[in-house]
């Protein structure tokens, strides 16, 4: 009877160890059924498409800014002597320039050096001979008809440099025009991806990314005046260019 007894315990005990063992089993499969189905654990994402295209936007306008560089250079045997000489004809060419309208906002001194005048000798050795002052005015205005009359007028006072004659725009006109060009890029790159995706049978759903890739003003050249004549010295500003590109990033299916 003992006996009995003990082996009904031991197979109560493996019947209910067995309950245990697939109780546990079939928690670990819900579980690993649950686990497989969160989408927080989903790791591959539908592939994206993307189209890449460039485009480029260019304005023309007439520029709105006119600066001019140009100065007088005077040498003599001291320091003093040229620097002096220079302030008197640096003077009447400023009295000149203001007599046109123009006012000291106008005017910047540009450079102001003094140099000494070497002369070599057969042995290579050099002493100094004289000095030179170099006095640089720079000219910016918004009536660009003046153009020749400042030239005309700051040689007759006494300027016997001209460095150089620019024109080109203020930072009102250039921000416009950088817009009106951007816009355009952007305009151009659409045109460029529909064409694309048309012909391949694809449909454009949206941006990913859009990037300004470049700014290229093509201003125009300045003039060169190497000597200063007589005569009316005619100078017209004609137009110049801005371009501006974009890269845009579309997604397609």
């Amino acid at each position: 009877m003992a006996n009995e007894t003990k082996i009904s315990n031991l197979m109560i005990g493996v019947f209910i160890l067995t309950i245990i063992v697939l109780g546990v089993v079939a928690y670990s499969a819900v579980s690993l059924a649950q686990t497989k189905t969160q989408p927080i654990l989903q790791t591959k994402n539908k592939e994206e498409k993307t189209l890449t295209v460039y485009g480029i936007g260019t304005v023309k306008a007439s520029p709105d800014q006119l600066k001019i560089v140009l100065g007088v250079v005077t040498e003599a045997k001291t320091a003093q002597e040229a620097a002096s000489e220079n302030a008197e004809r640096m003077d009447r060419v400023v009295k000149a320039l203001k007599g046109l309208g123009l006012t000291e906002s106008n005017l910047k001194t540009s450079t102001y050096t003094i140099t000494p005048i070497y002369e070599y000798e057969v042995k290579g050795a050099q002493k100094i001979v004289g000095y030179r002052v170099t006095n640089s005015l720079t000219i910016t205005t918004e009536n660009l008809d003046l153009a020749g009359k400042i030239i005309d007028e700051a040689v007759n006072a006494g300027a016997n440099r001209i460095t150089s004659v620019y024109f080109g725009f203020s930072d009102e006109k250039l921000a416009k025009l950088k817009d009106e060009a951007l816009t355009k890029a952007v305009k151009n790159a659409a045109s460029k991806a529909e064409t694309i995706a048309k012909s391949l049978n694809l449909k454009i759903v949206g941006v990913k990314t859009v990037s300004l890739t470049g700014i290229q003003p093509l201003p125009l050249p300045p003039y060169r005046i190497l000597e200063a004549g007589e005569v009316k010295t005619p100078i017209f500003p004609g137009e110049a260019e801005l371009t501006v590109t974009v890269n845009v990033v579309y997604l397609i299916e």
